[in-house]
């Protein structure tokens, strides 16, 4: 009889280690069959992994070995490991190659990777990624403020979290024409909707890469990574959820496609950075060369602000923060890098807080700046005439207003010196911005 299916990995492991250092290892008849298997299996990998399932299933029946795909699966994923284990110890000294990451939206979306799309249900990332297709496919050099490299590749999309008349409508208001399979017409290649699924199973990832290889460059839209992944049995929770993804990008990366797919992003932990936002096991966000985030810029229930944050990192370099509105015809634009429009409010903010005289003492501030002149004390007292009002305590209020300023971000300050001594100087900042 076959050894227990729960310990047979273990045993595995220590007959592939035993084999590969050359130790001794006592086989009894079912360890024969399994060591005979695991050779299999390592032969397998060289094979389209549409393939090796099958043919390892077929295998283990000849041998005698009764095992569900599950765990013919997680065989396959431990001799691929031991291989590049042994691949690791083999390399010499070489030099490696450094070439430029090739983007497909600079910054934001890499060529011929995995890139995922976190955010919760609703906040408009279909429509985001369909208008980027339909911009790059009608000639647009840019997309976001931010460059499109090369023209628009075929596309498909694996939509089951649709019926196929929202796919239509979405389609039809981003601007693409819905002939779908026609590349004279439309880049979309193939669509599946919740009506006519494709999971990311055996069979579905051998349609995938058919297709792949039919139209090199190809760029897949996975929505979402629940609805195509978890109807296999694999909860979101669990690390195996990473390996139909894993098995697809090794499926199609000899054609030089590109996988961009959306997941959602965990209630309790949408705020936080686009890597720790998504939802289930972290095995996947692991997995991306870029992840992007997109949800509300303002998370307070009582806000009225429609405005999204678009946040971008990974392997691509320097992240991104841009702030995102939809307009009224269902197209995007940007409206800023987010460091800079949060400041430039933030600052706004803080000038609508100051009292009517520190009003005064920044108006002065940035009218002095604006002429290329610092401001003292000596300068704020004359001009708002506040030794008329105070006699003896004008420089010390006119001192109290200016580090206000500075203390709430809308003036600086510089010590000049005047030989012996030094004195202040106050200059206003983003008075480009907030007049």
């Amino acid at each position: 009889m076959p050894k227990s299916s729960k310990n047979l990995l273990l045993r595995l492991k220590s007959m592939w280690s035993s084999k590969m250092f050359n130790s001794s290892f006592e086989f009894d008849d079912d360890d024969q069959s399994f060591a005979e298997l695991l050779s299999i299996a390592d032969q397998l990998l060289d094979l389209p992994s549409s393939r090796r399932l099958p043919l390892l299933r077929n295998q283990a029946k000849n041998l005698g070995l009764s095992l569900r795909d599950r765990e013919l699966e997680n065989l396959l994923k431990q001799v691929r490991r031991e291989r590049e284990g042994r691949g690791a110890k083999r390399r010499g000294r070489r030099q490696l190659k450094i070439i430029d990451i090739p983007w497909i939206l600079d910054g934001l979306l890499i060529k011929e990777a995995f890139n995922l799309l976190v955010a919760m249900p609703k906040v408009g990332k279909t429509s985001l990624l369909l208008a980027m297709i339909a911009a790059w496919y009608g000639g647009d050099s840019r997309f976001l403020s931010k460059d499109l490299f090369g023209e628009c590749p075929p596309v498909l999309i694996v939509g089951n979290d649709q019926p196929e008349s929202d796919w239509c409508r979405m389609i039809s208001v981003a601007g693409l024409p819905p002939d779908i399979g026609d590349l004279n017409v439309s880049p979309i290649v193939e669509l599946w909707d919740a009506g006519n699924r494709l999971l990311l199973d055996e069979d579905g990832i051998e349609e995938i890469r058919q297709l792949a290889e039919n139209h090199h460059g190809l760029l897949i839209l996975i929505d979402s990574i629940a609805a195509t992944v978890t109807a296999l049995g694999i909860p979101e929770e669990s690390p195996e959820i990473a390996e139909p993804i894993r098995a697809l990008m090794e499926a199609v990366s000899p054609y030089g496609a590109t996988v961009v797919a959306i997941h959602h992003s965990s209630k309790g932990r949408a705020s936080e950075g686009a890597a720790a936002a998504s939802r289930g096991s972290t095995a996947l966000p692991a997995l991306a060369s870029q992840i992007l985030k997109l949800g509300p810029l303002n998370n307070r229930p009582e806000s009225n602000d429609a405005r999204l944050l678009l946040t971008a990192e990974g392997r691509g370099g320097a992240s991104q923060r841009l702030i995102l509105s939809r307009t009224s015809d269902g197209g995007w634009q940007v409206m800023g890098d987010a460091v800079d429009v949060l400041h430039q409010e933030y600052l706004i903010e803080r000038e609508h807080s100051l009292t009517d005289r520190d009003k005064d003492a920044l108006a002065v501030v940035r009218d002095r700046t604006n002429q290329e002149l610092s401001t003292s004390t000596e300068d704020l007292v004359k001009l708002l005439r506040l030794d008329e009002q105070s006699p003896k305590d004008a420089s010390r209020i006119a001192l109290r207003m200016l580090n206000k300023l500075v203390t709430e971000g809308l003036a600086v300050d510089k010590k000049v010196s005047t030989g012996r001594a030094s004195r202040r100087e106050f200059w206003a900042v983003q008075q480009d911005l907030l007049g």
